[in-house]
């Protein structure tokens, strides 16, 4: 063929062109049948095996199947599919390209869980291993470093096998594939199978040190333990399964139990620090515990404690020295999670308690704490199982609106969370504040709305306090108050004056335990009437002292000496100081009477009426009081006179019906001080309470009750009753057990436990100790709030707060540290290994 140079040159690139397309459709054809052979194969799998979540394997099909033993195995098979992942085997590369996979390839057995036992055998005997002829590919490091597997390796490492499938080209710990898989996709412990067993093995550079590691790890020693029994045949698939599983069970309990003897002398540390309400952590207190460092000026309490205890503590020093720094157990966020589980421990226990008593009543109070939070002490009130009364506090609640309709909802709220109902609650008390004792919108009558039998008492403690302090509304007596409480803060107020007074009390032969006085409390009776006793006994030594002070005192000092030492130095101050110490000795006894969780509301009522009879019959002690007071005006040399009157007096009492200064004093002071004290108190405890609508089944009142009257009056609590219709028959029988009674029960108590044959009765009686009494529980919580949150510890959480308060106020002997062990174990899964 001839033509010209330019024709010619068309001609054979149109021929080189159609030699090419013929070439790619062979290609073409040829990667369709493989496509084919390697699906069909696929296809025909008699067991599939799962893909491997996390690894390599989870990208590709699973692997050719693995005949039977005693099938004859082909000698070649299909290529894998390409690990999109991999750069080097990338669709569209040359390397894309199939190339043959020796059966025996480690890599096609990767995540195999249903394999013949005697397969197993065979593979972990007679790997396969690349001929000398196979190059291995190469691998770039995060250095860009070119690197590729070792076979000296094989040699060293008797486990190590390659793997040519594509996309698994690498090393694979032999023993943890075939064995390491049998029961799930993590080895013993929390330690995941990824490199060796599940993904190949490419980090080539310092390589021996990576091996070296992977022989260390807890599953490769399980393996090789299961490796060395199937070999010698000492045990088939299924006894190696449940010996597997027994074994990691074995571990972890052994874990557990390790890791659970390192916790428990923290736990027993922390139950410490609460109970004594001892600061946990210092001003210096982060990091490690170092054992063999100088402690840290400012270290917190808790580590010097652990300190201290591990010098004696073999076990818990080795745990200190031999714990990762960051699993010693000393962190701030682990005392934290000790102290929320002792807290809610300690709230289970009491509601379990609650439950079996099926009724409770709800006592609350709210005070300010030093951060300036408004913090209400909920504390609910019980008859335990041996018949004691109990009121024990529950929570401490940040309330961010004071109003009636906001404490309602927190307080319901938290009973809610406490799997509580109020259909046990059976009584409220609180103080006299509006927001908690309002009749339309306070916080009880919202409750009482949901629950109509939870009857509202007013703090019996509070109402006494009220009455006392409206009687003082008596010019002598309070005038003798106020000049009490100016002088005894005058002597303690200086350091000097206090020895100065402690001196004269020496030197005049007073023969009294107590040399100083003490601060006159506006609220606390109790401690008010152990004033002015004090104040008293020690009244010569004061004047003594105070007339020292107006001689040789600073001109200030001297100033306000004087004017003490005027009005201590008259007849009607020494005459209203005895009678407040007398009257108010009669209601001490109440006073302390009322503050005892035991007492119930029948038994508190019995008591005041026997004060208001007491301060009625005080009339006759007039005579005893005139001379008290006459003998300390004599010791004084303060002449004994009637006060001044005046032809016309509105503001205090001036009846001149004589001038003797008894009869005076009777008429104008100690009457009119008596009679506002009886007033109060009649005022403040009336005897219509709804709770004591059931005093009739009282052993005090059984035998003259109506018992028509007790049974109406027990129809509000007929869900309460084991068996209503049967009350009339047991308050029939209890008349006569009282009646024949050698030892008359004196108290609700006492019947509660006489009563325990008598179901219904025993109920009654029980509704009556339920009630509350006083609100004195929740207040003595603020107590142990000001102690437990001190100026250091300000900003400590409400949670923490509130469960160290718990651990201060109910102790920590309930609390078994094994127990509260075994909840933070399993409230943090993660610390349980």
């Amino acid at each position: 063929m001839t033509g010209t140079p330019g024709t010619v040159s068309i001609l054979d690139s149109l021929i080189g062109y159609l030699c090419y397309l013929t070439y790619l459709s062979a290609i073409a054809t040829t990667h369709k049948r493989l496509f084919e052979l390697i699906t069909d194969r696929r296809l025909s799998l008699a067991d599939p095996l799962p893909s491997c979540s996390g690894s390599a394997a989870a990208t590709r099909q699973p692997h050719p199947p693995v005949p039977a033993a005693g099938v004859q195995r082909p000698t070649s098979g299909a290529a894998a599919d390409i690990d999109d992942r991999d750069s080097g085997n990338a669709p569209g590369s040359c390397n894309a390209v199939a190339s043959s996979v020796h059966p025996d390839d480690i890599g096609n057995y990767v995540c195999a869980k249903q394999l013949p036992l005697e397969e197993r055998r065979r593979l972990l005997k007679d790997p396969w291993t690349p001929p000398p002829s196979y190059r291995f590919p190469v691998v770039p490091d995060a250095g860009g470093k070119n690197r590729k597997f070792q076979r000296d390796h094989i040699a060293e490492f008797p486990w190590l096998t390659y793997s040519a499938v594509p996309g698994l080209e690498g090393g694979f710990c032999r023993y943890c594939v075939l064995m390491g898989r049998q029961i799930s996709g993590r080895a013993s412990g929390d330690q995941a199978l990824r490199s060796f067993v599940t993904e190949p093995f490419k980090r080539f550079k310092d390589a021996k040190r990576h091996l070296r590691q992977h022989q260390t790890t807890e599953y490769h020693a399980d393996a090789v333990t299961m490796v060395e029994e199937v070999l010698m045949g000492r045990m088939g698939i299924d006894e190696l399964v449940d010996g597997q599983r027994r074994e990691e069970r074995r571990k972890r309990e052994q874990q557990e139990a390790d890791y659970k003897k390192r916790l428990l002398p923290v736990i027993q540390t922390v139950l410490l620090c609460g109970a004594q309400e001892l600061a946990l952590r210092g001003h210096r207190d982060d990091g490690p515990l170092d054992l063999d460092a100088v402690p840290k000026r400012g270290e917190g309490n808790f580590k010097a404690l652990l300190r201290y205890r591990a010098q004696g503590d073999r076990l818990l020093e080795d745990s200190i020295r031999t714990a990762p720094k960051n699993m010693q157990l000393t962190s701030w966020n682990v005392q934290n999670q000790i102290i929320l589980v002792c807290g809610q421990m300690i709230k289970e226990n009491i509601v379990e308690k609650i439950k079996k008593a099926s009724m409770y009543t709800i006592i609350a109070d709210e005070t300010t704490d030093r951060n300036k939070r408004g913090q209400l002490a909920l504390v609910l009130r019980y008859v335990a199982e041996d018949g004691t009364v109990r009121e024990d506090m529950v929570a401490l609640l940040n309330p961010e609106k004071t109003t009636g309709e906001a404490l309602s909802k927190m307080i319901i709220d938290a009973l809610q969370k406490l799997d509580l109902s109020l259909d046990g609650v059976r009584g409220q008390g609180y103080d006299g504040g509006g927001n908690m004792s309002g009749r339309i919108s306070g916080a009880q009558s919202r409750i009482r709305t949901l629950q109509p039998l939870a009857v509202y008492t007013h703090c019996a403690s509070h109402r006494l306090n009220l009455a006392l302090g409206r009687a003082l509304t008596v010019p002598g007596v309070r005038n003798m108050l106020g000049v009490v409480s100016v002088a005894s803060n005058f002597f303690n107020d200086s350091a000097a004056r206090v020895q100065l007074l402690e001196e004269k009390v020496e030197q005049l032969g007073e023969e009294q335990k107590k040399k100083r006085l003490k601060a006159l409390c506006r609220t606390r009776w109790v401690e008010q009437h152990e004033s002015l006793l004090t104040f008293e006994q020690l009244l010569v030594p004061i004047v003594a002292a105070l007339e020292h002070v107006e001689r040789e005192g600073s001109s200030d000092a001297a100033q306000k000496a004087s004017g003490h030492l005027a009005a201590i130095t008259r007849f009607d101050f020494l005459i209203c100081l005895e009678m407040a110490v007398l009257l108010f000795g009669i209601t001490l006894g109440l006073s302390i009477c009322l503050q005892n969780p035991q007492q119930s509301l029948s038994d508190a009522m019995q008591k005041i009426n026997e004060v208001q009879q007491a301060v009625q019959d005080a009339r006759e002690e007039f005579p005893a009081v005139m001379k008290k007071a006459a003998a300390l005006a004599d010791k004084l040399d303060i002449p004994v006179i009637a006060p001044r009157g005046s032809s016309r007096q509105v503001h205090r009492p001036n009846s001149s019906v004589s001038s003797d200064p008894e009869t005076n004093y009777r008429i104008n002071v100690f009457n009119p001080f008596i009679d506002q004290m009886i007033k109060e108190l009649k005022e403040r405890f009336p005897e219509d309470h709804p709770g004591l609508q059931l005093e009739g089944v009282l052993p005090a009142r059984i035998g003259t009750a109506d018992l028509s009257a007790v049974v109406e009056c027990a129809e509000a609590y007929h869900k309460d009753l084991p068996s209503p219709v049967n009350l009339r028959s047991e308050l029939v029988l209890w008349r006569a057990m009282v009646a024949s009674a050698t030892n008359r029960p004196q108290t609700v108590g006492d019947a509660f436990r006489m009563a325990g044959s008598l179901p219904n009765v025993k109920t009654l009686l029980q509704i009556l100790m339920t009630l509350p009494v006083t609100s004195c529980s929740a207040e003595r919580s603020f107590s142990t709030l000001k102690r437990v949150e001190t100026e250091q510890r300000t900003t400590m959480g409400e949670s923490r707060l509130e469960s160290l308060i718990l651990m201060s106020a109910h102790g920590v002997a309930s609390l078994d540290p094994s127990m509260v062990a075994d909840r933070f174990m399993k409230t943090r899964p993660r610390r349980s290994v």
